[in-house]
């Protein structure tokens, strides 16, 4: 593919899935593409890619489906919270500095709240997953037999 996944993967499972987007997508590229634009296919590509995988992000990034508007607007009153430098700021404040309508701003604080809380559930679930056990070593391990053999013969000698 021309671009990088890895920019868009946030987990392992994702890949596979981005791959198979960005694949699928790549056909739609190429029966749409037209060189008397004067453009390269890899552009072209570029732009249906990142469309897709900004796309299956939106719809398949959490547990809890927000809508991209949503989404689009936690981006802004985030940055909203960082540029007044107060995290919890009131929803009326955030939408005077964000042009939002306070309606919208409290309904995506909201599903912020309710994004955080699934991802609290996933590390919570995480940390209860068994522990890998260590790597074995490599090499032949003498038995308890061979070590006690060995030492009654370096007391007989």
């Amino acid at each position: 593919m021309p671009i990088n996944v890895e920019r868009y993967v946030h987990g392992p499972s994702i890949r596979a899935d981005l791959m198979q987007e960005g694949f699928a997508v790549l056909f739609r590229a190429v029966d749409g593409f037209d060189w008397r634009r004067g453009l390269l296919f890899r552009t072209y590509a570029v732009h249906w890619l990142n469309q897709a995988f900004r796309s299956y992000i939106y719809n398949n990034g959490s547990t809890v489906r927000v809508p991209v508007y949503l989404q689009k607007a936690m981006k802004q009153i985030n940055q909203a919270r960082y540029r007044l430098g107060d995290m919890d700021a009131n929803p009326m404040r955030i939408a005077e500095e964000t042009e939002i309508p306070e309606h919208i701003v409290s309904v995506a604080i909201a599903a912020g709240a309710a994004q955080h809380l699934d991802r609290r559930r996933l590390q919570e679930g995480r940390r209860r997953q068994p522990t890998r056990r260590p790597p074995r070593r490599r090499g032949r391990r003498r038995s308890v037999l061979a070590r006690t053999r060995g030492r009654l013969a370096e007391r007989g000698a």
